[in-house]
Formats: structure tokens, sequence, C-alpha cells
């Protein structure tokens, strides 16, 4: 045989085998869920900082209080990274292996107590209400869904949504309308009552549809049955006086507060409020008896979570935020860009210099800040967004 030959041959041996291996590597990545192109993935961690799952997700993940979680990741298909979405367990692997292809309009899905609340795309006018084995408990085919705001679920599961005449109602998780969709936009239902707009103003009805206060203010309200805020004046948004009141209409004090920069409803026994307009404001907090606990002296302030709440100053020409707690004392100093609540697990996600980390409630580091996403702690978990080859550290 010529050496010619041999040559020929063996190029066409190590060709045959290199198509060979390219084949058997491709058909082993077929339906893998792997990083995005960069390399970039978001990981579950818990609460000791470590990773809990391989599986890299394309995005933060929400979920429940039962770790039923709305995942996005990109999956191989046909040799190539497709971006998919489906739902995951508390195991993080994914229900009955579901995924759906995503574009522009994607399918969307809200997570309630027991049930999850599906689009197959944006606008529908088709709800689907599943159980977590994702079985179709109801569906509703008369409503009318362009984005995430026409749709709010409550903790009393019912469902606020609108409806193809273009009205708002409300439906129970069986799909039946318990409130005809007549008015011109709902709010979210909390402790049996729920805000709606009739004629541009706003009042507050009950689970049976009934007035418990008439219409008679402005902007968007959220009851409970504590004290909550309306507006009381026709005036764009950023300039209008909020009150707080109750269900029987009782006024919580004689104050009329800047709304734009004032709190909805109460938590942990306080509220953020404002004094002066817009250009020029300070913030405090307030008791449920109208009183001030923490004096006005913020620009901007959140609610109270596990004792602790968020404020904002300027500081160096910068806004910096800082925790304190209901005794207006600092746990840390003003030196967050960004800041999130403290979640039931003690830990808060703040930003610094562009990277996010994760405080403890007497104001010291659980993890720096080293991550350029991140969601806050949730049932033992969050999600952190990890570059290629990057490791966490402590």
């Amino acid at each position: 045989m010529k050496k010619t030959t041999i040559i020929v041959i063996t190029i066409l041996i190590i060709a045959l085998a290199s198509l060979g291996m390219w084949a058997l590597w491709r058909f082993n990545r077929e339906g893998k869920i792997v990083p995005a192109e960069d390399g970039s993935a978001y990981y579950f961690i818990n609460t000791d900082g470590e990773l809990v799952s391989d599986i890299p997700f394309a995005s933060y993940c929400r979920g429940s209080d039962n770790n039923f979680l709305h995942v996005e990741f990109y999956q191989i298909e046909n040799g190539k990274p497709q971006k998919k979405y489906g739902y995951a367990d508390n195991s993080f692997n994914l229900i009955k292996d579901m995924s759906w292809n995503t574009d522009e309009d994607h399918e969307w899905c809200k997570i309630g107590n027991g049930y999850v609340l599906e689009v197959d795309e944006l606008p529908t006018k088709t709800l689907k209400i599943l159980d977590y084995n994702l079985n179709t408990m109801a569906t509703v085919n008369d409503v009318e869904i362009s984005s995430i705001y026409d749709c709010y679920i409550s903790d009393a599961d019912i469902i606020s949504v609108r409806a193809s005449n273009g009205l708002w109602g409300a439906i129970n998780t069986k799909g039946e309308w318990i409130i005809e969709p007549k008015y011109k936009e709902l709010s979210r239902f909390q402790d049996g009552y729920v805000g709606a707009c009739e004629d541009e103003l706003w009042g507050v009805l009950d689970t049976n549809g009934n007035w418990v206060l008439e219409p008679q203010f402005y902007g968007y309200i959220s009851p409970n049955n504590s004290y909550f805020s309306v507006g009381i004046k026709d005036t764009p948004d950023a300039d209008r006086k909020t009150i707080f009141i109750n269900v029987k209409g009782e006024r919580l004090n004689n104050e009329e507060y800047c709304g734009v920069y004032s709190g909805y409803r109460f938590s942990e026994g306080l509220m953020y409020v404002a004094t002066g307009d817009k250009e020029n404001h300070l913030v405090g907090y307030i008791d449920e008896s109208g009183e001030y606990v923490i004096e006005p002296k913020y620009f901007w302030a959140s609610d109270f979570h596990q004792g602790l709440a968020a404020v904002q100053k300027k500081i160096d020409g910068q806004y910096k935020w800082a925790y304190i707690d209901k005794n207006g004392k600092n746990i840390t100093d003003f030196e967050f860009d960004d800041v999130g609540d403290f979640s039931s697990e003690g830990y808060a996600a703040v930003e610094v210099d562009g990277k996010w980390g994760y405080i403890k409630t007497d104001g010291t580091w659980f993890l720096e800040p080293q991550f350029d996403d991140e969601s806050s702690f949730s049932c033992g978990y969050a999600t952190v967004k990890l570059e290629k080859g990057q490791k966490i550290k402590k």
C-alpha cells in the first residue's frame, strides 16, 4: 500500500472518529440545562451561603411559601441553547420535565397558596388555574390580560382580574366570578376588603361586592382591617395628599401626608409617612395611634421587617441607604446604593458599587458584595448570579 493511501485512510479514520465523538457529545448535551452564552447563571444558595443546586438558571427564580418555583433556563434543543420557562419543586427539579419556549410574549405565571395562575402568552383572553402538580383546576375564558398588572392574587384565594369587557371583577380558584366585572380597576384583596375604582373615584368593597366605603377617594387604595392610605385631592399622583382611615371611614389623625413618599399600610405596627411635598419633604414613622415614634428626617424609607427598616439620606451628594430599628437607632451606616427587606431568615440583600451581598440583622456581613444580581431569601433559599468560574466568597 502506498504511503499516500495510508495517510488518506488515517485522515479519514481520524475525521470519522472526530465526527462520531462530536455526534456523541451533541447527543449527550441534548435536553441539558446550560448557562447563558457568557457562562453566567443563577444558582440557589441556603442560609449557610452554600450552593444547594447545580442547575444553572437563566434568571432569579420566583417562588411561593411552599417552595413551588417558576424558573427560566437555557436548554439544549437541536444542538443549540434555547430559552425556556418551566416549574420546579423544592428540590429544584423540573416538574414533569415540563417547559415551553419563550419569545417577547412569553407565558407567565403567578404563584398563590396552593395554586398557579398561568397564561400561554400576552395579551390573552384565557386564564388557567393549576394546582402544584400542574393539573388544570379551572379555565377562565372571558378575561383580558395584557400585562402582569391586569391580575392580582390575594391571601384569601380571591383573584382580582380584568375581564374581556375591559372592566375588573374577582374570581375564586374555581374560576367563578364572585364579584362581577364592572369596575374600572380593583386592587388586591386583604383581610376581606378590596379597593375599587368607579367613575374615577376609589372606594372599598367586601368579598360579596358590597360597598364598605362609597367611591370618594383619589388614587389607588389597598385596604385592610387596620388603617390604610387614601388620596383626598384630585391632583397628579406626585402631588397628592393622603390621609389614613379604616374601613369605617374613621381617620387615624388629622394629618395630611405627601402621598408619593408615604406608605400604604402599617407593617409591624409602624408606617412611614412624609411631611411637606414632593420637592421638599422629610420621612418618619408613626404608630397606630397616629403619633410619631421616629421623627421625619429621611428622604425615603421602607416598611419594617424583622424589626428593621431601610431609610435613605443624601450623603456627600449621593443618596445612600441604611437600616434602623424601631427606636430609630442605626444598625448600619448610610453605605448602601440599593437595599431589600429583611426576610424571615434574617438576611437582607444590599448593593454596594454595583455588587450585591447580604447582611445580618446585627448589620454585619453574611456574604460581602460579589454578585451582579440576586433575589431575597424565601423559604430558606435565595438565588445569586455567578459569572463563569466564579466562586462564592464567605
